[in-house]
């Protein structure tokens, strides 16, 4: 082996290094939405809440999707929060947010970033029953609510 290609294979080595890291770093930047999972049986809006405000803070996280299952029974609280009179930093919940609602809640009710996040959007799926409203508001970017056989304020929609 010669000096000069040991000498090349120490530069490719020492520059592959910082490049690895890089990429590690970057690959963390992307983070999954949070997520918060809300089983079958019974439950209370403020425990869900208080879920939900762990997950989009614990890492700081834009994006939340909220799955609530077939046969949850969510009573007292609406399920939901507003990202700027609830205290939460910028990039926590100024995403996309999802809600997939299978079972059965006294409402949801979320309020977004307002205008200044085109990126801040609100999305729910609704196959369950929600007692009282669905309620959205603030968001700069789409607002849309859909569902099959669900109920909402007591009437099938």
């Amino acid at each position: 082996m010669n000096k000069n290609s040991r000498f090349n294979r120490m530069l490719l080595l020492s520059a592959s290094i910082p490049a690895a890291a890089l990429l590690a770093n970057a690959g963390g930047a992307l983070a999954a939405p949070a997520t918060v999972n809300v089983p079958s049986g019974a439950g209370t809006g403020a425990a869900v809440n208080a879920d939900i405000a762990t997950a989009i803070t614990t890492p700081a996280n834009p994006d939340l999707t909220v799955t609530i299952a077939n046969g949850a029974d969510i009573s007292g609280a609406n399920i939901g929060y507003d990202f700027v009179a609830g205290g939460f930093a910028a990039g926590e919940g100024d995403g996309a947010v999802i809600v997939n609602n299978d079972g059965n809640v006294t409402g949801l009710s979320f309020g977004g970033v307002g205008a200044a996040s085109a990126s801040n959007s609100f999305t729910a799926t609704n196959n369950g029953e929600v007692a009282g409203s669905i309620s959205a508001s603030n968001f700069g970017g789409a607002v849309s609510v859909t569902g099959s056989v669900a109920k909402i304020g007591g009437s099938q929609r």
